[in-house]
């Protein structure tokens, strides 16, 4: 009867963590969302929680900024899968995608250049010999690139249905996002019409060229797009 009550005390000790963890994530979201780059202690009083909890679960602002960025982004991949109807054109599913991105982008902007600000500070704080959090995964769009691409991998050969997905992450993703809204100043729909051009440009292109040439894929590519399949199955269990 011990045994019972002690696992059942465990159980509710766990589930009180995983809430208490899971509010301070929240509140890091709602105040990201807000435009604010928030520190654990930010988040902290927005959890209404005590300091000492919140820096027990996250014990630097970039650990909490890496969550709260990483649930986002589950997020934003779980709501391609769940919108995304592929057509079986390579274009078209592409122009879809991109479409599709690009309007997750502009939903939840603070959490993809929040992203994208970690991924340049880790890359700062590595080459200046400083410790630095776990790497900041960016490769959530490769699969889903590749896999639009798929009609046109016996036409024109897996090298260059990889090299061009390389090509089309440079059109779809929020580096675009930037330089079309940020440099450019561009209105939303001609951004995305720009994207959209780019898209089928390097489609057309890649097929006019097909068989001309003698390419290779980089094993780097191919390690890249294994772990965008694995963290896109991971979101699916």
């Amino acid at each position: 009867m011990s045994e019972m009550l002690d696992f059942r005390q465990e159980g509710g000790r766990a589930n009180q963590r995983s809430r208490t963890r899971d509010a301070i994530l929240h509140a890091g979201a709602s105040l990201l969302r807000q435009g604010a780059t928030p520190t654990v202690v930010e988040a902290a009083a927005a959890a209404r929680v005590s300091q000492a909890t919140a820096y027990r679960y996250f014990p630097t602002q970039d650990s909490l900024l890496s969550a709260v960025v990483d649930a986002e982004m589950r997020s934003a991949l779980d709501v391609l899968d769940e919108t995304l109807e592929p057509a079986g054109n390579a274009e078209e599913d592409i122009l879809q995608l991109a479409e599709a991105i690009f309007e997750e982008i502009f939903i939840r902007e603070p959490e993809h250049r929040s992203l994208l600000r970690l991924a340049l500070d880790h890359w700062f704080l590595q080459h200046t010999g400083k410790e630095a959090d776990g790497a900041v995964d960016r490769g959530g769009r490769i699969s889903f690139i590749v896999d639009a691409l798929e009609p046109l991998r016996a036409r024109i050969g897996e090298a260059s249905l990889f090299r061009l997905a390389e090509a089309l992450s440079l059109a779809i993703g929020i580096e675009s996002h930037l330089v079309l809204r940020d440099v450019w100043m561009l209105p939303k729909a001609q951004a995305l019409d720009v994207i959209s051009w780019t898209c089928r440009a390097l489609i057309r292109q890649a097929l006019a060229e097909s068989g001309k040439g003698k390419l290779s894929v980089a094993p780097a590519a191919k390690k890249a797009l294994v772990r965008s399949r694995r963290r896109r199955a991971q979101n699916r269990t």
